[in-house]
């Protein structure tokens, strides 16, 4: 039920969201009769956070973020689980910002991954060499490049 709830909020927030875009011939910062134009992003946008950075600071079970070209992110964690249990989603880089977001089987299995779950937000990023921190409302954490 906790599951339903939560897909049925976020799919309201998503029409809502996507209604008010600037892509919308009706939303904010249309043109008059058509679709806003957009500047495309540079490919190299994100490019520097693909491949997989581990934690830290931490042993062998680290959680670990796995960037893919195309967008797809996978999160896994094996602290505080019998095996090691992996959460994937999208990922989308602007500038310094990143916003990570679950697949929607995820969220339906929310009970069962609370923790990776909470790593699917909206951060800012940086990357120095093969270091990767990402901060979000409640600080930063530090991830090494495999």
């Amino acid at each position: 039920m906790k599951g339903t709830l939560m897909l049925t909020m976020g799919l309201v927030a998503m029409v809502a969201l996507v209604g008010c875009g600037v892509n919308n011939p009706a939303g904010p910062g249309a043109q008059a009769g058509g679709f806003a134009t957009v500047a495309p992003k540079e490919a190299s946008q994100g490019n520097d956070i693909i491949g997989t950075w581990q934690m830290q600071g931490g042993s062998g079970t680290s959680p670990l973020i796995a960037f893919k070209n195309g967008g797809g992110v996978e999160v896994t964690e094996a602290a505080g689980y019998e095996a090691p249990l992996t959460v994937s989603g999208t990922y989308v880089a602007d500038g310094n910002k990143l916003i990570m977001m679950a697949g929607v089987e995820a969220e339906k299995d929310a009970g069962m991954a609370p923790q990776i779950l909470e790593r699917f937000t909206t951060y800012t990023y940086a990357v120095d060499g093969n270091e990767l921190t990402l901060t979000d409302a409640y600080g930063a954490t530090r991830w090494v490049k495999m």
